[in-house]
């Protein structure tokens, strides 16, 4: 199942952008996996 994050950008977008990036990683390795479909 694909893991799905909601960030708030009232912030801004840097900060959003950062804390989406961390959440890509769990013990310095990336949950990010191959695939042909990406949402934004």
């Amino acid at each position: 199942m694909a893991e799905v994050f909601i960030i708030d950008t009232t912030q801004g977008i840097e900060s959003a952008v950062k804390e989406m990036f961390s959440h890509l990683e769990k013990d310095g390795e990336s949950i990010l996996k191959s695939s042909k479909e990406v949402y934004i």
